[in-house]
C-alpha cells in the first residue's frame, strides 16, 4: 500500500500561517512598547540626574557650614599625592563631602564627559598629551593633580559670570557675581563668597547639566560659563548661543539644582539672565544698572 501522505495535523501544533501570525503580532507589540520602554528608561537617568545633583549642593551647603558660611571654590590650587600643587577643581574640594563616590559628578545621559571614567582617551586628546599604558588613567580622579582638571565631567559648577561685572561709579567695587569664586591670588581675582550673599537662593543656579568645554575653554569641561570674549559679565548669558550641548542633554532641556536645594529641567532660553533677575548671580539683580552710570554694575 502507499504511504497516506495526508496525515493528520499533530495535536498541539501550529500551521505556518498561524506561526507568522504570532510572530507579527509580537512585533507590533515591541513596536507598541518600545517607545515607551525608552521614556521610562531616559526618566531615570533623568530622576538619577536629579539625584547627583541634589546630592552636589548639599554637599555644597555642608562645606559652607564647616568653613564660616564660605562657598567651596570651584577651583584652587591644592597638594596632591606626590607632594606637588596642582590647579584643582570643586570636585576635588568636595571630594569628601560626596563620599568619594566620582560618579555623583556625572549624568547618566552623558556618555563622553564622565568624570568616573577617570582620564579617557577623549580627555587626553583635548588636553593635547598621551595616555601611558603604565599608569591607570581610568582611576584618576577625587585628588590633586596635573590631569585632573582635563577630567570632563556630566554635572558643571555655575559659573557664568565669572569676570567681575563692571561699576563705572566705583571701579574698586568691581565683584564677580557667580557663587562659587575662586581664592584672590595665585592668578585668580573673583574672590570667593559667603551663603549670606545669596539674595535668592530659589533663583540661584548651583550646578548643572554639562559644561563649557569648548575648543576656547577645552580644559573647562566641568563648569558652566560664558565663552564669548568680552561678554562674561553681560545681562543675556543663554547657553544656546555657544558650544555647549550639555545643555539640550534631557529632552531639549538640562538639569538644574538651586542654592534651595530644589532641582528642575529647564529650556535654556528659560533661564533668566536681564538687568532685573538673572538666576546665575549671587545678587537677583546683578545686571541692574548703577545709580547714575547707566550701566551694569
Amino acid at each position: 500500500m502507499k504511504a497516506n501522505r495526508n496525515l493528520a495535523r499533530a495535536p498541539g501544533a501550529f500551521t505556518l500561517t498561524e506561526l507568522l501570525i504570532v510572530i507579527a503580532i509580537l512585533a507590533i507589540l515591541a513596536a507598541l512598547l518600545l517607545p515607551a520602554l525608552t521614556q521610562a528608561k531616559e526618566r531615570g537617568k533623568l530622576t538619577a540626574c536629579r539625584s547627583n545633583q541634589r546630592q552636589l549642593a548639599i554637599a555644597a551647603l555642608t562645606y559652607a557650614i564647616d568653613n564660616a558660611e564660605w562657598l567651596n571654590p570651584l577651583q584652587d590650587v591644592r597638594v596632591g599625592p606626590d607632594g606637588n600643587s596642582w590647579e584643582t577643581t570643586y570636585r576635588v574640594i568636595l571630594w569628601d563631602y560626596v563620599g568619594g563616590n566620582p560618579a555623583v559628578f556625572d549624568c547618566p545621559t552623558e556618555r563622553v564627559a564622565v568624570y568616573a571614567d577617570g582620564i579617557s582617551t577623549t580627555d587626553a586628546a583635548l588636553g593635547g598629551f598621551a595616555l601611558d599604558p603604565a599608569v591607570d588613567w581610568s582611576r584618576l580622579y577625587g585628588y590633586p593633580s596635573q590631569y585632573e582638571v582635563w577630567n570632563a565631567s556630566g554635572i558643571g559648577v555655575a559659573g557664568a559670570h565669572w569676570i567681575p561685572v563692571r561699576d563705572d561709579v566705583d571701579p574698586l567695587a568691581r565683584v564677580s557675581t557667580m557663587p562659587f569664586g575662586r581664592p584672590l591670588g595665585g592668578g585668580y581675582y573673583e574672590g570667593l563668597h559667603r551663603t549670606t550673599e545669596m539674595t535668592s537662593p530659589a533663583k540661584l543656579i548651583c550646578f548643572g547639566d554639562g559644561g563649557s568645554g569648548t575648543a576656547t575653554w577645552s580644559d573647562d569641561n566641568w563648569w558652566i560659563k560664558e565663552v564669548t570674549p568680552g561678554a562674561e559679565d553681560n545681562a543675556g548669558f543663554n547657553r544656546l548661543t555657544q558650544d555647549d550641548y550639555g545643555c539640550r542633554r534631557h529632552a531639549g532641556g538640562a538639569v538644574y539644582v538651586f542654592a534651595d536645594g530644589h532641582a528642575d529641567r529647564l529650556a535654556a532660553a528659560a533661564i533668566p539672565c536681564n538687568p532685573t533677575e538673572c538666576w546665575w548671580s549671587l545678587r537677583l539683580n546683578a545686571h541692574a544698572p548703577a545709580a547714575g552710570a547707566g550701566v551694569a554694575p
